[in-house]
């Protein structure tokens, strides 16, 4: 259960900063309605609004609407892209009700019987062990299902996750964020790969723990990783005792 409310948190959380930061005046309304076997969770806005024709785009990460109105505000970010993966890990659906200059609906559900039978997760007793509620990751990778996955194992853990979809990205957010206490770094992406990252952050921060966590497990490309400066190295796909202990080893 514990792991499933999280997951669920971290939806209405994105939604509620979207909405925050695309509603000057007006309203924001938030709640959820039971409907037979499944839970309807709601987020609605007097915001900018989103035309029919765009809704399919918010959800790429990589495509951001270029209009007059997101430049201002800074662009509609991951947030969704994310929310709508949580929430299809979670059963459920994700869908969009917006029209431009009157504000958004957002309304995801979520089956009562998959929450119920998350109860005893594995996931959420092994990180019902750790609290590292003053830490701050970064997570760098360029597949969504791979920012989820971890999210889920982190989920009791009460860390800050940052996340980068390239090697650039990282380098900025370390730049940024001065709180960031461990780094995990994917070593193949797209615009810069994790091995020129890790030498740029390096120079920034050569204390910062960089972790690498990569499909590539030849004893060569551990080498490489270390070579690079980065601190461990994880292989794909990562076992969730180890990836915690490492952690830990670190962030304790």
């Amino acid at each position: 259960m514990e792991t499933d409310g999280n997951r669920i948190k971290q939806v209405l959380c994105n939604l509620l900063n979207n909405a925050i930061k695309f509603t000057q005046e007006g309203k924001i309304e938030f709640g959820y309605k039971i409907k037979k076997n499944f839970i309807e969770f709601y987020v609605t806005d007097t915001g900018i609004g989103i035309a029919m024709e765009n809704y399919e785009f918010v959800f790429q990460r990589f495509r951001q609407l270029q209009t007059t109105d997101t430049r201002e505000y800074g662009g509609n970010g991951l947030g969704l892209s994310i929310s709508k993966a949580l929430v299809e890990k979670l059963g459920g659906t994700f869908t969009i009700n917006s029209k431009p200059g009157i504000g958004s609906t957002f309304i995801f559900t979520i089956p009562f019987e998959k929450i119920i039978e998350k109860i005893s997760s594995p996931a959420t007793i092994l990180s019902d062990q750790y609290n590292w509620d003053e830490k701050t990751i970064l997570l760098v990778e360029d597949e969504v299902d791979n920012h989820v996955y971890l999210e889920e194992l982190l989920s009791g853990t009460n860390i800050k996750m940052l996340h980068a979809w390239n090697g650039k990205e990282a380098v900025e957010q370390v730049k940024n964020h001065t709180d960031i206490s461990l780094i995990l770094m994917d070593i193949k992406m797209p615009i810069m790969d994790g091995y020129e990252a890790t030498r740029l952050i390096k120079q920034i921060r050569p204390k910062l723990p960089v972790i690498a966590q990569t499909a590539y497990a030849q004893r060569s490309d551990r080498e490489q990783a270390l070579k690079a400066g980065c601190d461990n190295h994880l292989s794909k796909p990562i076992s969730k005792y180890l990836f915690m202990e490492v952690l830990n080893s670190y962030l304790s």
